[in-house]
């Protein structure tokens, strides 16, 4: 018996195993080939979180030189009604998006992309989907020393959440304002309360 091992794969290559004894001259019938042929899996995000009506995309990439065919499918194995077209970008090649054009909070979920190389050769890669629905959020105009008050209400399908209070700063290094505000049940609300407002807070932007 010869075992060989390949370590590192990292291109297609065909190996001959040829049997020879002695004086004997092995004939064509006497060697064996092997094929090892490379593919490669990726997607992106891995993990996204998003607010309800925004759009989302996956992208799940697959590349080897046989033929190529990708599915997606949600957590419970059903196909996913979200569109997943696929196209051919390079000769052994295949791209595939999961598109989300408006989020609802019922697509909160895990998704897996199957890819099936032919020849019996397949694998997957699976993806995270976050969404939350923020609610309560608008503009106020108060008077000097007035108090403005602003409450976000969220929700999300995953059973925890936590929410917290930014004020935008033009250098882009934006500060917390309020502590953050944790549940295990996937809805809160977390307030943040501006006391005696003045001039100087005109145009600032929270979060």
């Amino acid at each position: 018996t010869a075992t060989l091992t390949v370590h590192s794969v990292t291109a297609d290559n065909t190996y001959t195993c040829t049997v020879t004894s002695g004086q004997y001259s092995a004939s064509e019938s006497d060697a064996t080939d092997v094929s090892i042929k490379m593919f490669d899996v990726s997607v992106s995000p891995e993990y996204a979180v998003n607010d309800v009506g925004s759009a989302q995309d996956f992208v799940c990439t697959a590349t080897g030189d046989s033929s190529i065919d990708i599915m997606w499918k949600s957590s419970d194995g059903s196909d996913v009604t979200a569109s997943a077209n696929q196209e051919d970008y390079d000769s052994g090649a295949r791209t595939s998006t999961l598109s989300f054009a408006t989020l609802a909070l019922d697509d909160d979920d895990s998704y897996t992309c199957y890819i099936d190389f032919g020849d019996s050769e397949s694998t997957e890669v699976s993806v995270q989907l976050d969404v939350i629905e923020i609610t309560g959020l608008s503009n106020q105009g108060k008077e000097a020393e007035e108090d403005a008050t602003f409450d976000c209400s969220f929700t999300a399908l995953t059973g925890s959440a936590a929410a917290q209070w930014f004020l935008v700063v033009s250098d882009g290094d934006d500060t917390a304002v309020t502590d953050t505000v944790t549940t295990d049940s996937g809805a809160g609300t977390t307030q943040l309360v501006l006391s005696a407002v003045n001039y100087t807070q005109t145009g600032e932007q929270y979060y």
